[in-house]
């Protein structure tokens, strides 16, 4: 089939077989990826980071040449077409498709529901894609957290600069942007393994009473842990969680206290109030207690117990304060 032919055939739905993965592995050429012209968007630069991206997580070498037109002549010559001229991975149309949370599909969610699938697609519409797909269908949602490329409006040319830049900070921005939807992806790959682990520890922590008692999870090296340790809290009230103790990266030990729920800004049970209003001295081994009370830092795995445990025996349900928890 022609190559315009074959696009044609893609934006009129008839042809949907071909996947985009299918589509970067058939061939060793220029990878020839088409958005719209003008002013761009998070969305466009966002759909041809994630395919550039994905050529390297495949270990293929494929050059990449970014056709920016509007005209259908000249998007015809493109091998994948986004954002623009009607097609598979277009979304200006009155029959786009909404998500299950009430967030219009945009082009980014529609490419990335080729390229990654299971619980790893779904992290990356919660941390990423959904945003970024409101944002530009106009939807305003306070629910779906930070659009983390909502600074690729700035690569966009000044009213004082030439219109023949817009190519080139076209460029600038989707590399950038692969920089950022990299690093997100290696840190939703390590939240899912350390999800994994939590999982295996926690099955084992309700096992065990003398640690369930405790009210207190020492992880031992820090994890992704809260919302692993909210869902068992949730599934265990009995045996609930109330402070996490912890190994940084740098070396100290963080005692920290767990949110009634993922996100929030209550604890089950904050570090205690004489050491956040600094009315007495540090206890051994403390080296700094958060001014909201929910985590304090300490040089040694025995001293954030201490702090965990003095912090469980004065909780109760009715001490559960105001933080700025952000971890």
């Amino acid at each position: 089939m022609e190559r315009e032919n074959y696009n044609d055939s893609i934006n009129k739905g008839e042809f949907t077989m071909k996947t985009i993965k299918e589509i970067l592995t058939e061939s060793n050429g220029v990878l020839k990826l088409a958005v719209h012209n003008g002013v761009f968007h998070a969305d466009d630069v966002l759909c041809v980071a994630m395919i550039k991206n994905k050529l390297k997580e495949l270990g293929l070498s494929r050059e990449v040449e970014i056709i920016r037109s509007r005209n259908p002549e000249t998007l015809a010559q493109a091998d994948i077409i986004m954002d623009v001229g009607g097609g598979k991975y277009d979304h200006h149309s009155s029959d786009n498709p909404m998500q299950e949370n009430g967030v219009l599909m945009a082009a980014c969610g529609k490419v990335a529901d080729e390229l990654y699938e299971g619980e790893e697609l779904k992290m990356l519409h919660d941390y990423v894609l959904d945003s970024v797909q409101a944002s530009d269908n106009g939807q305003k949602r306070s629910d779906l957290g930070e659009n983390l490329f909502s600074w690729i409006r700035l690569f966009n040319i000044s009213l004082s600069e030439s219109s023949k830049l817009s190519d080139e900070r076209f460029a600038q921005a989707v590399e950038m942007a692969e920089t950022v939807f990299d690093r997100q992806l290696f840190m939703i790959r390590e939240e899912i393994a350390d999800r994994k682990r939590m999982k295996e520890f926690l099955s084992k922590y309700a096992e065990n009473e003398n640690q369930y008692s405790s009210h207190i999870f020492n992880m031992g090296k820090l994890m992704h842990w809260q919302a692993p340790v909210c869902d068992f809290n949730a599934t265990y009230p009995d045996k609930k969680i109330k402070v996490v103790v912890f190994r940084t990266p740098t070396g100290q030990w963080n005692s920290q206290s767990v949110p009634t729920y993922v996100g929030a800004f209550t604890n089950h049970a904050p570090m205690p109030e004489k050491y956040v209003k600094k009315e007495v001295k540090f206890p051994k081994g403390t080296i700094f207690v958060h001014a909201n009370g929910f985590m304090a830092a300490h040089e040694t795995e025995e001293a954030a117990m201490n702090m965990a445990k003095e912090a469980v025996a004065l909780a109760s349900a009715s001490t559960e304060i105001k933080n700025t928890n952000t971890f």
